[in-house]
């Protein structure tokens, strides 16, 4: 009897999550023009299998019903659109997906970042995969592939946001919408937030790819904070104005929990954020009173 085994490799929901998550990544890092975009085009706009696929993931992901009755007939909807895709297609398309993001890409690396839902992902792809198997399947294992999706569909409707996502506006909107929305963002992005410096970059991106993996966030900025608590202390000693010596006392007060913290929240990366931004001008202030001394 198979064990029904998830392939994260295999799985076009993740892959997609992944490819979005990288995109956003290589924005943070200034590429002027992310792979990713290509390889979301190549696989996931046209009309390839994985984008019909990929529907069917998000459907199951994003569907709110209040009853179990209504979300297993849902369910039941989508496993048999399910059907009607070709595997030999769909292995096909995801070996060359996959072969395309190793030429751009650490393969570790990329497949090492968290994915919210991990567990609802996991769970489709079962779902997808015993129906495209002559393996009798564990019963047990699909059974709780079902209820765990059930239960995720029946669980709090999450209210609807104003804006949609952006992995949501490539897959909805025109090919030239796309590709002039991606050039839109980048714009934006690089104007809003010309002025970070790479710890900011950095922290960014860590907590992108790291959103549902707060252990590693937290030691991240527990890491960070710790250094930048020790260079905030040496430049208060270089600081004559008393003004700015009591408010950067305040602020190494503060920053010294996160030193040690291990639940990470977005305020606390905010707050990382401010205080990078207060490291920078009090440089500035001991720069210029460098000069006035010389």
């Amino acid at each position: 009897m198979a064990k029904s085994k998830h392939s994260k490799v295999k799985n076009t929901g993740i892959l997609f999550e992944l490819l979005a998550r990288q995109l956003t990544a290589d924005t943070l890092r200034g590429v002027e023009k992310s792979p990713a975009v290509d390889i979301i085009r190549e696989y996931f706009i046209r009309n390839t299998s994985l984008k019909k696929e990929l529907q069917l993931y998000q459907s199951l992901i994003k569907q709110k019903y209040n009853t179990q009755l209504k979300a297993d007939r849902f369910i039941d909807a989508v496993l048999t659109e399910r059907k009607k895709l070709t595997q030999r297609s769909l292995a096909k398309q995801k070996y060359s997906l996959i072969k395309e993001i190793k030429q751009h890409y650490p393969i570790e690396k990329f497949f090492a970042t968290s994915v919210a839902k991990y567990k609802e992902y996991a769970s489709i792809y079962r779902m997808f995969e015993s129906l495209s198997t002559t393996d009798i399947q564990n019963p047990t294992t699909l059974l709780q592939s079902r209820f765990t999706i059930v239960e995720h569909i029946t669980g709090k409707v999450l209210p609807k946001t104003k804006k949609p996502k952006l992995v949501e506006q490539f897959v909805n909107q025109d090919k030239d919408t796309r590709l002039l929305s991606y050039k839109i963002l980048v714009d934006k992005f690089n104007t809003k937030y010309k002025n970070l410096d790479n710890n900011q970059k950095n922290l960014l991106e860590q907590y992108i790819n790291n959103v549902s993996n707060k252990k590693t966030l937290a030691e991240y900025i527990n890491v960070k904070s710790t250094k930048l608590y020790s260079d905030l202390k040496k430049l208060n000693k270089k600081v004559d104005d008393k003004v700015v010596k009591i408010k950067l006392s305040e602020v190494i007060k503060h920053i010294k929990p996160l030193t040690s913290i291990q639940s990470i929240r977005d305020k606390h990366v905010l707050n990382m954020m401010r205080y990078y931004d207060l490291y920078k001008e009090l440089k500035n202030v001991a720069k210029r009173q460098t000069r006035q001394v010389v």
